[in-house]
């Protein structure tokens, strides 16, 4: 009688279970025994961060550089926009500018800043003002910037070549504004190193500064009406209460406690 197909897969399962561990036994018996003092080791070094290619002195001298150097490719001028960047500059260094050009530039990656630009855009011709916007607060790039070169013809092919340029993965936009399209404030700050105004620092300053006899006299003068006005307030609404009164110092006292504070200050 043959024998049922469920002893059938019970011997299968079992054949599969004893090869499986006869491979383990096998695996376990030719690897040999990791030693503790290699491990430790390879736990320091892990530890310290030990760099695993060593480099000599002159080698990151000069990695340095190249990481110094690294910019974006210049883009390729047909001919035609070759000969006209060699006639713009060659009026330029003959004194025939004519009218400034104004380009504008969007889509500008991180790190790509005003010293990044006008190197850049030095191909082109000579760059005279170079505005990238900012935040106020932070002095982080917007990703737009404004400029003008001593050349409308230089301006015209800077905008024609670099429109929807790839540069570290950034498409830029780049445009040209007419002379009578640039608004009156578009170079308030150009060529101008940004800094970051310390805005919590300068109104701590503010709030804390020792206040003058005078100005002592009117905060108070302002708080006593303020008083009145919230105590009619609450008379209007049937509320009886008083408010405590605003503590009128003397001058004497008032001189007295201001040199106080800007002596401890001071310490």
């Amino acid at each position: 009688m043959a024998p049922s197909k469920k002893k059938q897969q019970a011997a299968v399962a079992e054949a599969v279970d004893s090869s499986d561990d006869e491979m383990h036994m096998d695996m376990e018996a030719t690897t040999p025994p990791a030693s503790s003092s290699s491990g430790s080791t390879e736990k320091d070094d892990f530890q310290k961060n030990t760099p695993l290619v060593l480099l000599s002195t002159s080698q990151k001298s000069e990695m340095a550089a190249l990481a110094a150097s690294a910019a974006p490719p210049p883009p390729k001028l047909s001919k035609k926009q070759r000969k006209r960047l060699s006639a713009a500059k060659k009026k330029s260094s003959e004194g025939e500018n004519g009218t400034p050009g104004t380009i504008y530039l969007g889509r500008i990656p991180h790190g790509f800043y005003e010293n990044e630009m006008t190197e850049y855009f030095k191909q082109f011709g000579d760059v005279t003002r170079v505005r990238l916007s900012r935040n106020k607060k932070t002095g982080a790039s917007k990703h737009y910037a404004f400029i003008e070169f001593a050349a409308e013809e230089a301006a015209r092919i800077a905008a024609e070549t670099m429109d929807n340029y790839l540069i570290f993965n950034h498409m830029l936009t780049c445009k040209f504004i007419p002379a009578d399209k640039v608004h009156p404030s578009t170079w308030t700050g150009a060529n101008k190193k940004f800094k970051v105004i310390p805005r919590a620092k300068v109104q701590r300053l503010r709030q804390n500064k020792v206040k003058t006899t005078d100005q002592h006299a009117k905060q108070v003068t302002r708080l006593a009406k303020l008083r009145q006005t919230k105590l009619r307030q609450l008379r209007t609404l049937g509320i009886e209460y008083d408010l405590p009164p605003v503590v009128v110092l003397p001058a004497a006292e008032a001189e007295a406690g201001a040199e106080a504070e800007a002596e401890a200050r001071r310490e």
